[in-house]
């Protein structure tokens, strides 16, 4: 069966296994050189960056002391945003996405 994300404007197919190799990929290199004092974590995980906004990035670097307990979201602007862009996900990701981030209430 195939997956399945809604929005109130999209409706897209979850993402590709080459999607989730380089998403993987991504997390294990920025690992390497991180500091102890910052966690790298994959989606999905709600970045909320303003209340009426909630986007999950691919992958995102935010400090340890801001992790939320228990919770999937992630109230603190992350350090670092990262989006693995394909084909089907390219609108989105590249124009949809960006905006959110940056918009200020």
């Amino acid at each position: 069966m195939a997956n399945f994300h809604f929005s109130e404007d999209f409706v897209w197919h979850g993402p590709s296994v080459g999607h989730q190799l380089a998403v993987r990929n991504l997390v294990n290199a920025l690992l390497k050189h991180c500091p102890r004092s910052l966690e790298v974590l994959p989606g999905p995980l709600v970045v909320k960056p303003f209340p009426q906004n909630a986007i999950q990035p691919d992958v995102i670097v935010t400090k340890k002391k801001t992790l939320p307990n228990g919770d999937r979201i992630l109230g603190m602007p992350p350090l670092l945003i990262a989006e693995v862009i394909d084909e089907r996900s390219r609108y989105w990701d590249e124009g949809v996405k960006p905006l959110l981030y940056a918009k200020k209430d």
